[in-house]
């Protein structure tokens, strides 16, 4: 069995972490020169993309996919989380799971229609980039957002999204979501790798049309790391912005069910991955499920 990292209260954890970022959210909407915590450099903002309510979407207009492979204890959490507002919101939960000795228990969503399920065989291979791909593909609401199993979702979250989406311009945008450490989280030689509450974008929300005209997730990456950037690059080489939308709207974010090591940036897949990235000057590349 993997070893999947669960510290003893979990439950307890998150809804710590809910109400400190809470506080840190208050206190910087009250003090306009505290930023720090919605600044990214991977992430711009820009009034230009901002309008009055221009479109009608609301949170049944959008679905929540999800890559996982022998995680099933953190899937538990993730789904505990985010079961209610499935429901209360209308909101779809696609699941692309690569096939392992380790499946998540159908029995948690079985009677619920708005989760749909999805086993693919990749071999002894991990890639985020061809579950989500799928997962897209799979999908029939305009609007994604690109999630990972160790991500939830607070009330929060789903009270503000809707104000949001109608208020970017999505046809010009991706979304990267503001995202917060549950608990500070160390690389294997005990460095503090990103202080607990410190904001950043790896949750992306993207209209389904643009994702897929520009071919998605190139799955030439295997495991994870990069392939969010290099999609980047070819969305700003259809002249599409990065929006950032933790300054304006800073009650959208997602937690991330820190763990060691989250971000594997010494193993040899991230240093392929980070390879194609620098490599990649193509402005669309067909769309696949598949292992390239």
């Amino acid at each position: 069995m993997v070893d999947e990292e669960i510290r003893e209260h979990p439950e307890k954890e998150i809804y710590s972490a809910i109400e400190e970022i809470e506080k840190i959210i208050l206190f910087n909407k009250n003090n306009s020169n505290s930023m720090r915590h919605y600044q990214h450099p991977y992430g711009s903002y820009k009034n230009e993309f901002f309008n009055e309510k221009i479109t009608n979407y609301t949170c049944n207009d959008i679905s929540v996919l999800l890559c996982i492979k022998d995680r099933p204890e953190r899937f538990k959490i993730f789904y505990s989380f985010l079961e209610s507002f499935l429901i209360k919101y209308n909101i779809n939960l696609i699941i692309a799971e690569g096939k392992s000795d380790n499946i998540i228990d159908k029995q948690l969503f079985i009677k619920n229609n708005n989760v749909h399920h999805y086993l693919i065989d990749l071999g002894n291979k991990w890639s985020r980039s061809v579950l989500l791909n799928f997962a897209a593909d799979k999908c029939n609401t305009e609007i994604l957002i690109l999630s990972d199993v160790d991500f939830i979702y607070s009330q929060a979250f789903w009270s503000n999204i809707e104000k949001m989406i109608n208020k970017v311009n999505l046809n010009k945008v991706l979304i990267g979501l503001p995202l917060y450490e549950t608990h500070d989280t160390y690389s294997s030689n005990n460095k503090l790798v990103r202080e607990k509450y410190e904001s950043f974008s790896a949750c992306y929300l993207i209209k389904k049309d643009i994702f897929l005209n520009v071919g998605g997730f190139n799955t030439r990456f295997t495991g994870y790391g990069w392939e969010e950037r290099e999609l980047q690059k070819r969305l700003k080489l259809n002249n599409f912005f990065i929006f950032y939308s933790g300054l304006e709207y800073p009650d959208t974010y997602v937690l991330h069910y820190s763990h060691s090591n989250s971000f594997g940036r010494d193993s040899l897949t991230n240093k392929i991955n980070l390879k194609l990235w620098k490599e990649q000057k193509l402005k669309k590349i067909e769309f696949k499920t598949n292992l390239s």
